[in-house]
């Protein structure tokens, strides 16, 4: 099931999504909360869900994802995002947003590993992105 945050709150009420709550087992309380001491502990930016579990993540964690989507020839923004997004279907999980990969990529365009066409901050529906020349 995807997480409550993607679900329109009609199908959370006419499903009575709430009637599927239990309580948490003490060993999984636990569990959970020594996972987040760990990740409090590593003072990293991101957490992330890798096999199952929460983990910590450079903020250059997504970089190669996106970079991987990018091309030699001009693409849109929008669709390198959808393409990254799409690509954690499977697991399941929505690891990040658009938000945040427009700050990485214009982290990229910045370091000269990306060039953009338009103004990402504004209005990244509209920009372009390619591989450096």
């Amino acid at each position: 099931m995807p997480s409550l945050a993607l679900l329109p709150h009609d199908i959370i009420h006419r499903n009575k999504l709430w009637d599927l709550a239990r309580p948490l087992p003490k060993s999984e309380r636990l569990g959970y909360r020594k996972q987040w001491k760990q990740c409090l502990a590593e003072n990293a930016p991101l957490r992330v869900i890798e096999d199952g579990k929460l983990v910590s993540a450079p903020i250059s964690f997504f970089d190669p994802l996106l970079m991987s989507h990018v091309r030699e020839m001009w693409r849109s923004v929008v669709s390198v995002f959808s393409s990254v997004t799409i690509s954690h279907w499977d697991d399941g999980v929505l690891q990040t947003d658009d938000a945040f990969l427009a700050a990485r990529m214009r982290a990229l365009a910045e370091s000269g590993r990306l060039e953009i066409r338009g103004e990402i901050d504004r209005r990244f529906s509209l920009c372009e992105v390619r591989w450096a020349r």
